[in-house]
């Protein structure tokens, strides 16, 4: 039997009053066109609030100290035939410009009220739906071209 192979990931609410930083992600292999959260891969030796201040910095200009991160969700996602385990950080301490940082990656960036999101991916959508409940949350997800086949929330 094969081993099941998971890649590390950590995303990232980052909060102005009411409303919700996001990216539109273009140029990928997946979900071109809608708004996600921030977020990328864990590189090696970097903790997880490194690698989401790292990655935070990176896609949009805002500086969050990684130990000012709150985990509040963990998601372990099959998008097609890709497993990740999601880290889902929240803050809303930050400092710096706002700046696409990555416009290879994105063509749009800001902080938007949930009504004004007209697409948001389907992971993000239930990491949204859950970021004011107290605690951690675990989400298993399972995703086949671009929707939502199997969830379970804990």
């Amino acid at each position: 039997m094969d081993r099941f192979t998971i890649t590390p990931t950590a995303s990232c609410i980052v909060r102005q009053d009411s409303k919700l930083l996001v990216l539109r992600r273009k140029n990928s292999s997946y979900m071109n066109g809608y708004f996600c959260l921030p977020g990328g891969h864990v590189e090696a030796a970097e903790t997880l609030q490194q690698a989401i201040s790292r990655e935070l910095q990176e896609e949009t200009g805002i500086v969050v100290l990684p130990e000012t991160w709150e985990l509040f969700c963990i998601v372990q996602t099959v998008i097609d035939s890709r497993a990740y385990m999601r880290f889902i950080f929240r803050t809303s301490n930050w400092s710096g410009n706002l700046e696409l940082g990555e416009p290879h990656k994105a063509e749009d960036l800001g902080f938007y009220e949930m009504s004004e999101l007209d697409k948001l991916t389907p992971s993000d959508t239930l990491i949204v739906q859950h970021m004011n409940r107290a605690g951690l949350t675990y989400l298993s997800l399972i995703e086949k071209n671009g929707k939502l086949v199997q969830s379970t929330v804990i």
